[in-house]
């Protein structure tokens, strides 16, 4: 009886981790937090959100990630502002996309 315990119990610890992963959302503002959080002096976290997606939207469209990256560089952002934004979209919002940033 005591094997059936233990498998219960760690298929209940697998399921708690797995839902403690954070929502992309979550984990794109965290990426951003962690390398250049003064990219929230420019906006709020909605306002990054939309953006990062915006910026998988013109990824999709054709668009490079040096494109990209060279559009927030236009609108004053630093080079690494603009890289952490563009690899924590892809990373968080378009995976699809990674072979554009790595």
């Amino acid at each position: 009886m005591k094997p059936v315990r233990a498998i219960f119990a760690l298929a209940l610890g697998t399921v708690a981790l797995a839902g403690c992963s954070p929502s992309p959302e979550d984990a794109f503002i965290q990426s951003i937090k962690d390398d250049t959080p003064q990219v929230f002096d420019r906006g709020s976290e909605t306002e990054a959100i939309e953006l990062g997606r915006a910026l998988c939207t013109n990824m999709d469209d054709g668009s490079s990630a040096h494109d990209a990256a060279g559009m927030l560089e236009g609108l004053g952002w630093s080079i690494a502002e603009a890289g952490t934004v563009v690899i924590a979209a892809v990373d968080n919002f378009c995976p699809e996309h990674e072979d554009l940033v790595r």
